[in-house]
């Protein structure tokens, strides 16, 4: 199978291998990987060609897959468009609204390539193989198996575009938010001194999680993610207010992930 990657820094590389392992060839672009000598060796370390343009990244590529970021999903689109054709999947695993997921879509489409929307349920770095993959779409479920028989953990769970998506935001709402709670709270308690007695008292009260290694946890990937993590709750957000349902917690979480991306 030939592969081509746009963007490819943390989901991208680790897929990478996981194809690679299985026989795949693998082509990438990312415009960071010509500013970034230290990305692009990590890049290249996985046995993937890098291309200096999306075009020449996906021009031979039968599944061409998009893990850049929420914001960045339709642009990545409109760079590739040109060089897609008749016979390529598109497989777009960037965590945007169902809105995006068809907006992208109706990108891809005219070009004659197939479009099928992903999304990637869990942590991925260091488990790329073992990452559930959800995809949805009128090729999903054959996709998913020759994409099972590649190495991935993927699942398709339904035709209609958008059904991955939301099932992503929504845990990421759950998820994300909890950070931000951490973060929160943590701070404050800091501030006050009694951030040691507030998480021996956790501990009494739910004894199963390690406390202090949990807040520790959740703080430290919310300086080194809170940006990307933002843009997700930004995505989630635009789809519950789609539904005339409020969400000021998810439009809080969000501000808090991007300060302490901030922080960092």
């Amino acid at each position: 199978m030939k592969v081509a990657f746009l963007g490819f820094s943390e989901a991208g590389p680790a897929f990478a291998e996981v194809l690679i392992a299985h026989g795949a060839t693998v082509s990438a672009y990312d415009p960071r990987l010509g500013e970034d000598g230290a990305l692009r060796a990590k890049a290249e370390a996985t046995g993937a060609t890098i291309h200096g343009t999306p075009g020449d990244a996906v021009t031979k590529a039968e599944l061409v897959i998009s893990t850049v970021t929420a914001a960045s999903a339709c642009a990545a689109a409109r760079g590739a468009a040109p060089a897609l054709r008749q016979g390529q999947i598109y497989l777009d695993l960037n965590s945007c609204a169902p809105d995006t997921k068809r907006a992208v879509a109706d990108i891809v489409t005219p070009t004659g390539a197939s479009f099928v929307e992903g999304a990637a349920m869990g942590l991925i770095r260091g488990r790329g193989g073992d990452v559930p993959l959800l995809l949805c779409g009128a090729d999903a479920e054959a996709l998913a198996a020759r994409l099972r028989e590649a190495g991935l953990n993927t699942r398709a769970v339904g035709a209609y575009l958008g059904r991955a998506s939301a099932i992503k935001l929504m845990r990421s709402v759950y998820v994300k938010s909890i950070e931000a709670l951490f973060v929160e709270a943590h701070v404050a308690a800091a501030r006050l001194g009694v951030e040691d007695e507030v998480l021996a008292s956790l501990s009494e009260t739910f004894p199963g999680p390690d406390w202090p290694a949990l807040s520790a946890y959740h703080i430290g990937r919310v300086r080194a993610h809170g940006a990307r993590r933002a843009e997700e709750l930004d995505e989630a957000a635009e789809m519950i207010e789609a539904l005339d349902l409020p969400c000021r917690m998810v439009r809080s979480a969000a501000e808090v992930q991007r300060a302490g991306a901030a922080q960092e």
